[in-house]
């Protein structure tokens, strides 16, 4: 009994021992209260993106970044998706697929119209076409369509990551929003 009483206090005083050093090193996390990244989220507004993929990017993007309550910049987004063959059979007919995307986004501020941050994210996934009597076309077609999906998905979360990271360059404290995202 003493044994396991012994090791629960060894293991606590790992864990405050590690708590203490990290928040030694200066570490306090991303959307912490009173962080660039916690104030800019909402300060983003979104541009519409022509495409059905752009639609769906544009759609992962308010959801990372939140709803523009009171935007503070404007985002633009150059998007291209591409699909690639990259497996086939020994009849040349490809079964395999690649969809990469590739989004150029730049970050301007509202009041200025300067850009305030821009960069560029790379996104990839990849779906099947079996070649076989029961394989369909629409099954082909679903596939693609969630690999579009995916590649949207990956574009969103790497630029919202980007935005917040580099939070400190362009995110401003807006007046009237609580720290905590709550109005006034």
């Amino acid at each position: 009994m003493w044994s396991s009483d012994r090791r629960t206090v060894i293991r606590a005083a790992a864990l405050a021992t590690a708590a203490l050093g990290v928040a030694a090193c200066g570490f306090e996390p991303m959307y912490g209260t009173g962080t660039t990244a916690r104030a800019g989220l909402g300060q983003i507004y979104v541009e519409p993106i022509d495409s059905a993929a752009g639609y769906e990017l544009r759609d992962w993007l308010i959801m990372e970044l939140g709803p523009a309550s009171q935007p503070t910049h404007r985002l633009e987004i150059d998007l291209e998706i591409e699909t690639d063959g990259v497996a086939l059979t020994t009849t040349n007919v490809t079964t395999r697929f690649n969809v990469t995307g590739e989004a150029d986004f730049r970050l301007v501020s509202l009041t200025s119209n300067e850009t305030a941050l821009s960069g560029n994210v790379e996104g990839i996934s990849g779906y099947s076409a079996p070649e076989s009597e029961t394989a369909s076309a629409y099954a082909t077609r679903v596939a693609r369509a969630d690999a579009i999906r995916r590649v949207s998905r990956q574009l969103a979360e790497r630029i919202a990551l980007r935005l917040s990271i580099e939070s400190s360059k362009w995110a401003e404290t807006t007046p009237g929003i609580a720290e905590d995202g709550s109005g006034a």
